[in-house]
């Protein structure tokens, strides 16, 4: 229809069909080159050059503008790098129309060879010198006080490079506006690095609007005026902005989807089909901007061959990586180490690889980005051979950190990494899989995420008959996996670590079956028949090992055997002599571990006074809140303060206890809570928190694996909350609460620690 009617202005004959190709326009071409006027000059002196449109509204950028202006009254260049789409140009187009000298804009990006960056300056000023490249000095006097603005230099960087040097060496008053992908590198340059827009923390149970959701709904708002954002939506359009990294351009183009796709259906959209989705930008922008894939095209056009393969080679890391990884997964015999560094620096410099403040730097690739080098690794055909390497890699680091303490918060570090390596391995390579899993697991001990490397271990189990994988391998696997269950209260641990005590002993391993005789015995959660022939047999072995280690490991196994007899005073005695000889050889993180015993130990002797003076000293060390042990520390806490009746106290401090123990995983407090709640007259709130708690631990199959003590706790505070409340209100809460979720459990808390009325 479009083109019938151009047909009917143009006359038939001059557009022609090509059968199976498309149309061609035939006309010919006459220019009246007197009719065509000069760039004109804007009231307040902006060049009206090619490209200078007035600018878009900007959106979470207030902080860069006034930054960015303060750096524009002094002389000198500034350039304005990061990522393609991060909006150098929207902000340096605001930056030109509010500066109050005026300003010329060049953009270089239509521009294929340097040597045509001077004539575009010249033509620009309206410079009409016969010379096609104007002196530095005509040009600094063309411009005057105006803002002289370079915008999208990447592709021509020397060219652009040489000629600011020059203007600035003439005439050092002058104010250069620069955007690129990387810098150029000149003397008295003042690189300003644009960052993606920010985006909600994580941990953020707030309705206030990230800067990357309000441009967001911003462009959903402007592509439909219908478009309602529905109560309860705004964790959805958080993770849309959180997987598009902040990117303006992606934002803005997944926004205009939204009409069409839902947001639900964007967010589904992402998970590999991102570069078909995000396909509609402005029909005003440049060619490379219309769609992401074209802009990161562009970029990577712009790197040499040994960029290219490190690039793509670097999409196999997930959630950063250190320089060390790097070097052993992106390196080859062709390339040492530090081809590798100079490599991933200019990476680094044309913002195609992110570096954060640390020291040592740790790097990242967008998410973005990472999904386009993951399409260039396939292409190369080096994805399985990458993975390979990744997984391997992963597997040498975390072999390190189980004896090298200065290796093992670098391993820790690497949590998404390790996941990812030990999902690849268990598809290709099985016996890898077991090992790799058992390594992250054994350094992940003290870690808040240890229950994840617990299911990377278990997800092995399928695997096992595999005959690549070596006895002694799967013995190992074995006595791992049974002492992560019972660290995680699961009866079937000793059922793994018998398995384990099976295959050892018919390898004659004596440190294996030390360590599966342990996992027997701290598995336990009654009394085993041969309790005291494992214990003897655990004492020889440690006396025939004679290692510090298994000195003390033995003392925490006696500890337990005393805790399966009830003689705690004896389990106290073995846990203090635990924490000495860890302390006496360094192992720091074992020696809290003891502590967060003894203070249990401490509660269950009804010494309520000493287990809180324990545990808080623990709360209060540097460094406790990046380990496991912390949760421990603030079960002993709370539940110390429950037991001397200071439940004000315990409700001001279970918010805080609550967060670390969701991050850890573990349900260790499901009995206090609900009762500190009836003590301070919140029935309502306790029932509903005892039966979430009860629904979940169902729903995780968590049940058994829970002190049964603590289950009769929960059960016993929702009896009373019912006494209280009527079998009705009960009832009806109890159905309330077995729907809420972890997060809704916890605000119920959090606003009862901050005095709101009981729960409605």
């Amino acid at each position: 229809m479009q083109i019938s009617a151009l047909r009917r202005v143009l006359g038939g004959a001059c557009i022609a069909t090509i059968p199976g190709r498309g149309y061609r326009f035939c006309a010919r071409i006459e220019v009246d080159d007197e009719a065509v006027p000069a760039p004109a000059a804007s009231p307040t002196g902006t060049s009206t050059a090619p490209t200078l449109v007035a600018p878009r509204a900007l959106i979470g950028r207030d902080a860069d503008l006034d930054r960015l202006r303060t750096e524009l009254l002094r002389p000198g260049c500034i350039t304005l790098t990061g990522a393609a789409g991060v909006g150098k140009t929207s902000l340096a187009r605001a930056l030109a129309h509010s500066n109050t000298r005026g300003a010329v804009w060049v953009d270089l990006a239509p521009l294929g060879d340097g040597s045509l960056v001077a004539p575009a300056l010249a033509h620009a000023l309206e410079l009409t010198a016969a010379a096609p490249v104007p002196a530095p000095a005509s040009v600094a006097t063309a411009l005057g006080t105006r803002l002289l603005l370079l915008d999208n230099a990447e592709h021509l960087i020397d060219a652009a490079a040489t000629l600011v040097a020059a203007l600035l060496a003439a005439a050092p008053d002058l104010t250069v506006l620069v955007t690129s992908q990387q810098p150029l590198s000149i003397a008295g340059e003042r690189v300003q690095r644009i960052e993606p827009l920010a985006l909600a923390r994580p941990d953020d149970a707030s309705d206030a609007l990230s800067a990357a959701a309000a441009l967001f709904l911003a462009r959903v708002r402007a592509a439909s005026h219908r478009f309602v954002a529905a109560p309860g939506v705004l964790p959805l359009v958080h993770e849309i902005c959180q997987r598009l990294d902040g990117i303006p351009l992606a934002l803005e183009m997944a926004a205009a989807r939204v009409p069409a796709l839902g947001l639900q259906g964007v967010r589904d959209a992402l998970s590999g089909e991102r570069f078909a989705l995000l396909t509609t930008g402005y029909r005003d922008a440049g060619g490379r901007h219309r769609t992401l894939k074209s802009a990161l095209d562009w970029s990577h056009g712009l790197l040499g061959a040994d960029e290219q393969q490190l690039f793509r080679r670097l999409a196999v890391f997930s959630g950063g990586f250190s320089l060390e990884l790097a070097v052993a997964v992106a390196g080859d015999e062709a390339r040492d180490r530090w081809a590798v560094i100079d490599t991933l620096a200019a990476l680094v410099d044309r913002s195609l690889v992110d570096a954060d403040d640390a020291d040592p730097p740790r790097y990242r690739l967008l998410e973005t980005l990472r999904e386009y080098a993951a399409q260039r690794l396939a292409d190369a055909g080096e994805t399985e051979a990458q993975r390979s390497r990744h997984a391997q890699a992963l597997l040498d680091l975390f072999e390190r950190a189980q004896t090298d303490l200065v290796q093992r918060p670098c391993a820790l570090r690497e949590h998404d990494n390790a996941r990812e390596a030990a999902a690849w391995a268990l598809r290709h390579d099985p016996a890898l899989a077991l090992r790799l899993s058992r390594c992250i697991a054994r350094a992940a001990t003290f870690s808040v995420w240890r229950s994840q490397a617990a299911a990377w271990l278990d997800a092995c189990e399928p695997v096992l008959d595999d005959p690549r994988i070596e006895r002694s391998e799967l013995a190992q696997w074995w006595v791992e996996r049974a002492r992560q269950h019972l660290m995680l209260g699961d009866p079937e641990a000793t059922v793994m670590a018998r398995r384990a005590l099976m295959l050892y002993r018919a390898l004659d391993v004596p440190l294996g079956m030390f360590n599966a005789l342990q996992a027997v015995v701290r598995g336990s959660h009654s009394v085993p028949r041969d309790l005291a022939a494992l214990c003897a047999e655990l004492e020889l072995l440690a006396a025939r090992l004679d290692r510090p280690l298994t000195h003390m490991s033995l003392q925490g196994t006696l500890a337990h055997a005393a805790c399966l007899r009830g003689d705690d005073e004896s389990a106290l005695m073995h846990r203090r002599l635990e924490r000495e000889l860890a302390l006496q050889h360094g192992y720091v993180q074992q020696a809290e571990a003891a502590e967060t015993n003894i203070a249990a130990a401490l509660i269950r002797l009804g010494r309520h006074d000493e287990a809180l003076a324990v545990a808080r000293d623990l709360l209060e060390r540097p460094g406790a809140a990046e380990s496991v042990n912390l949760a421990y520390a603030w079960k002993s806490a709370i539940t110390a303060l429950a037991a001397m009746a200071r439940h004000d106290e315990a409700l001001r401090e279970l918010p805080r206890a609550l967060a670390v123990l969701r991050r850890c995983a573990l349900p260790l407090l499901v009995d206090v809570v609900p009762a500190v709640l009836l003590a301070l007259g919140r029935p309502r709130a306790a029932a509903l928190l005892a039966a979430q708690a009860l629904a979940q631990l169902h729903a995780d199959g968590r049940l058994d694996g829970v002190d049964q003590a603590q289950v009769q706790g929960v059960e016993d505070a929702a009896r009373a909350a019912r006494a209280v409340l009527g079998e009705e209100a009960a009832n009806a809460l109890t159905v309330r609460g077995r729907s809420l979720d972890a997060a809704q459990a916890d605000r119920l808390v959090a606003d009862a620690a901050a005095g709101g009325p009981d729960a409605d």
